[in-house]
């Protein structure tokens, strides 16, 4: 068996604040904040690590003890931070309001002028930090953060393309960080570059512009993705494209599954009923599981069956970060029903 590729991730390390208890920040008593580390490349960066896959992981955090404590985290895990700039003003946040039931969860974010936002590398800064990985993984949202960080994201994804490395792109769109405009423009900048797209329809609709196929609500809904995946194929050539789907039944209740497509066959995973702990960081675990079932060789099911499990599984436990390894994703994937495991 060949030797499993490793994987850099670029991106912002963020503070999450969070009131316990579901509760909203105006309301009177809410006086504690539960405060996790994450960000998308983070959370993809330790789960990929808690899989087995050598991980590093790229960003810049203030010289303070929330920088120190950051960097002692991903260090816990096993994740290279090697990488790591030191330097600037502060840390990005965000509080997290969770909903429930009918009650929406609701993101503030406090990250302008972080020190993440203000990074910069020069070429060949860049050059060594790709040498000892395979892969570069990079989402959507360090595109979005700063004009900066979208001049860096472009110049690792360029100099990994020209040192033969794979690309994996998550779109990730934030709307409170981005106008759709901007997004499209910055996104079809680099999107050429990838090998392999998460991305769900509306990215494709809204980013890309691919025109919307019909779809009556009656049909299966892999048939209208498989009409989606066929316009995006006319137009880019990826080796996958992969898409988590949920339907939300409440704020701590989803349908969720996902569906990958190699241009030529499409295919839908397996369907969960969930019961909602924490959705932060889900799509960021059924990203890594479906970044680990590719880099370990498996097929288009396999692949999209661990990501599905992957992130479902993280629905269930509080924070950013997925704690999950791959035998409690397979006991997930091969289990027809949740008895206690003894």
């Amino acid at each position: 068996m060949s030797k499993m590729k490793s994987v850099l991730s670029l991106g912002e390390m963020l503070l999450r604040l969070s009131p316990e208890n579901h509760k909203m920040i105006i309301q009177s008593g809410t006086n504690l904040l539960e405060m996790f580390y994450g960000g998308a490349e983070l959370n993809v960066s330790i789960a990929l690590a808690n899989f087995g896959v050598k991980s590093g992981y790229i960003t810049k955090v203030p010289d303070n003890s929330l920088g120190d404590k950051g960097i002692k985290y991903l260090k816990q895990y096993g994740v290279n931070t090697e990488n790591i700039q030191i330097g600037g003003e502060r840390i990005g946040i965000y509080f997290l309001e969770n909903g429930y039931s009918v009650r929406p969860s609701c993101v503030t974010y406090d990250r302008k002028y972080s020190s993440f936002s203000e990074m910069e590398m020069t070429d060949e800064e860049i050059r060594k930090a790709l040498s000892d990985y395979d892969v570069l993984f990079i989402s959507g949202i360090t595109l979005s953060i700063s004009e900066k960080t979208f001049k860096l994201s472009k110049q690792f994804i360029k100099i990994a393309k020209e040192l033969e490395k794979e690309i994996i792109f998550d779109c990730n769109y934030r709307s409170k960080l981005i106008s759709l405009e901007e997004a499209s423009k910055r996104y079809r900048e680099i999107i050429d570059y990838a090998d392999v797209l998460f991305a769900g329809y509306l990215d494709f609709i809204n980013i890309f512009k691919i025109e919307n196929p019909e779809y009556d609500g009656k049909e299966d809904y892999t048939e209208y993705y498989k009409k989606l995946y066929t316009k995006v194929y006319e137009k880019y050539n990826f080796k996958y494209i992969i898409s988590s789907i949920r339907k939300s039944v409440s704020s701590n209740r989803n349908e969720y599954s996902g569906i990958i497509t190699d241009g030529k066959e499409t295919i839908k995973g397996r369907e969960y009923h969930i019961e909602i702990q924490d959705r932060v960081g889900t799509g960021d675990a059924f990203t890594s599981g479906a970044i680990y079932g590719y880099l370990s060789g498996k097929d288009k099911e396999g692949i999209i069956n661990f990501a599905i499990g992957s992130g479902a599984l993280k629905h269930t436990i509080h924070g950013d970060v997925s704690e999950f390894g791959v035998e409690d994703i397979l006991q997930i994937i091969n289990s027809k029903c949740f008895d206690i495991a003894r």
